[in-house]
């Protein structure tokens, strides 16, 4: 049963963890995020937003669709400086064009109607030469072929013979 992001009670469901330091490998190997400048698509309650801050990223903004997953963000961040977080669409961020090197979207993708609509934006938001990196959840996601119901799969072939 899908997660209501809207709902109170589940506001603290991606707050109250780190973000695996394999992860933070991982990352640091594709693309070098210090000095740049990140946007989360999709950021949920901070988790991989703060994580960008602590690899040396310039500014990290979060967009999220939910008020709980961003007032939740905004919480304790301990004077954090440059990690900003809003709501906002997927689809249209009201971000400035070419704001971002970074543009991040984890476990988003599934959510989206539209993906026209939100690759488009998240293009426009990229600044020359930057790099778009779309996450899928898990090795098992991986592993699913491209459907209606999985479009990760579309994405992400090259990959699956890694994750067996």
């Amino acid at each position: 049963m899908p997660i209501d992001f809207h709902a109170e009670q589940n506001r603290y469901t991606y707050a109250t963890r780190e973000a695996d330091p394999s992860w933070a490998r991982t990352i640091a190997a594709i693309v070098n995020p210090v000095g740049r400048r990140v946007i989360d698509v999709g950021c949920g309650g901070r988790i991989y937003s703060h994580t960008w801050m602590r690899l040396g990223a310039a500014r990290v903004i979060g967009i999220d669709f939910s008020v709980q997953m961003i007032q939740t963000a905004t919480e304790g961040l301990g004077g954090v400086l440059n990690l900003f977080f809003q709501q906002g669409d997927a689809c249209a961020t009201t971000l400035p064009s070419g704001s971002a090197d970074i543009v991040f979207a984890r476990a988003l993708l599934h959510h989206i109607a539209d993906l026209s609509a939100c690759t488009s934006e998240a293009y426009r938001l990229l600044a020359p030469g930057g790099v778009y990196i779309i996450q899928d959840r898990t090795p098992e996601d991986v592993q699913l072929e491209g459907s209606r119901e999985h479009i990760g799969g579309f994405f992400l072939p090259d990959f699956r013979a890694y994750w067996k």
